[in-house]
């Protein structure tokens, strides 16, 4: 309320200067009354007597003027434009702050009193990369590898779920409950294969997933972030990764490049062809399990292209080629690299695969 009167104020002040007319080496100071009857009247602090006497004495209001109105010196206006901006910026930074204050107040209310700082753990996770030094919110500690995309990688998982939609998240919490909405979905595409459902099936089987797994976690969250924001400058990448093959040459170069490389945090979903999955959910690394996408490998007499899908090793893991770089395995270890792996089969498209990204930040 206080930025919108300041505003205004200024906007009348410039109106006022763009009025000022030069007479005789002396100026018009019309306009300047003409805002302090604005001014005055806008709060309703002038009675009725100050009214009168403002509408008489101002020409632009119909008034006669006076001696005040008619001429003074051209050196003043200037001075009182200046002293009435300088006032009107000094309400615009005091209302900002006091803004950003209540916002600061706000969102660590809403985060139910998450501290980054609580148990002694500090809100850099960069200290060391031993887990005990990380940030309360990155413990236990999920570690990137190795990759097990078909099986929950976190250490008491059902508690850190729990936990995560009782309000009290975890980045241990997030990726288990990432993991059990992929494995869910997955059991009901194959039952659905099986059975020889339609598209329509798929549609509801995508859906009861959401509502069992993902809703719940939305809704827990809504209108807020559901870890504290960081206030140090930090950016956070957002990798979508389908079976990338330069992935660790994209890490390398954002963290060498970076001139703070401590405040730089990555949350990447992985889809690729890890092998071939057995029924206990285990993979089969051993001769060519994967297949590229539709390969040309010759051509036509008519000219038309011959394509062909090719028996390939599993993808290469990028976030493995990267921590496995000299220098970098720190970022691995104390939790800037935020992981989720999955099937390529079990991709949703690059959408879905974001949204599953923006819960890693």
């Amino acid at each position: 309320m206080y930025t919108i009167l300041a505003h205004s104020y200024v906007v009348l002040l410039v109106v006022g200067f763009l009025r000022v007319g030069a007479e005789s080496g002396r100026v018009r100071q019309d306009s300047l009354a003409c805002f302090c009857s604005f001014f005055y009247r806008f709060l309703g602090r002038s009675t009725r007597t100050t009214r009168a006497k403002m509408r008489r004495n101002n020409p632009i209001l119909g008034g006669r003027g006076n001696r005040h109105s008619r001429g003074v010196s051209s050196s003043w206006f200037p001075v009182t434009v200046v002293a009435y901006v300088l006032l009107f910026l000094g309400i615009d930074i005091f209302v900002y702050r006091r803004l950003e204050m209540d916002k600061t107040a706000l969102r660590r209310k809403s985060d139910g009193g998450w501290d980054a700082h609580a148990d002694g753990h500090d809100e850099d996770a960069t200290s060391g990369g031993a887990p005990s030094s990380l940030p309360v919110h990155l413990l236990p500690h999920v570690p990137v590898l190795p990759a097990l995309p078909s099986r929950v990688t976190v250490a008491d998982a059902d508690a850190r779920v729990g936990d995560l939609l009782a309000g009290r998240p975890t980045m241990a919490g997030v990726v288990a409950l990432l993991q059990r909405f992929v494995s869910d979905l997955r059991g009901r595409n194959r039952r659905r294969a099986k059975a020889g459902g339609d598209g329509k099936v798929a549609l509801a089987d995508f859906y009861g997933a959401v509502a069992e797994h993902l809703a719940p976690f939305d809704e827990a969250y809504r209108g807020r972030s559901i870890f504290h924001v960081r206030e140090d400058g930090s950016i956070f990448i957002s990798v979508a990764a389908f079976r990338e093959h330069i992935l660790d040459e994209t890490l390398e170069s954002a963290f060498s490049n970076a001139k703070n490389p401590d405040r730089i945090f990555v949350g990447a979903v992985i889809q690729n062809c890890f092998g071939k999955e057995r029924e206990d959910g285990s993979v089969d690394t051993s001769r060519r399990p994967c297949q590229t996408g539709p390969m040309q490998v010759g051509t036509k007499a008519n000219g038309k292209k011959i394509t062909k899908r090719l028996d390939v090793p599993p993808d290469r893991n990028g976030i493995e080629d990267f921590c496995l770089l000299p220098g970098h395995q720190k970022y691995c270890e104390n939790g800037q690299i935020r992981v989720l792996y999955m099937h390529h089969t079990d991709g949703l498209g690059p959408s879905m695969a974001r949204y599953f990204a923006s819960k890693l930040w």
